[in-house]
């Protein structure tokens, strides 16, 4: 395994062969991934991850611009900086983020 090669993380639970790896932080820049969803129907995803105000806000909000209803698990996504998160929430708000717990 090459030193810039995606590992996925040891115990997770795999229940699936659909894994589409990201290089950046908004995941809808996996072409393969909007394909995909394209060719499920999908209008709607639900967000859940690591920080909110980086990956998991960048993804809601270029989610969005796609086309999809976007919810954001607030129970399910880490923020690691909460002063920075109200201005974060606000702004996705604004882009018809659905914000949910």
């Amino acid at each position: 395994m090459s030193k810039n090669e995606k590992k996925i993380v040891s115990g997770l639970s795999i229940v699936s062969s659909n894994i589409f790896l990201k290089r950046k932080s908004n995941c809808f820049s996996n072409q393969a991934l909007l394909r995909y969803l394209h060719q499920l129907h999908v209008d709607e995803v639900e967000l859940v991850g690591v920080d909110g105000n980086y990956c998991v806000g960048s993804s809601a909000l270029h989610g969005k611009r796609k086309g999809l209803n976007v919810l954001f698990n607030e129970s399910c996504v880490g923020i690691k900086d909460m002063k920075k998160f109200g201005k974060t929430k606000e702004l996705l708000s604004k882009e018809g983020i659905i914000f949910i717990t």
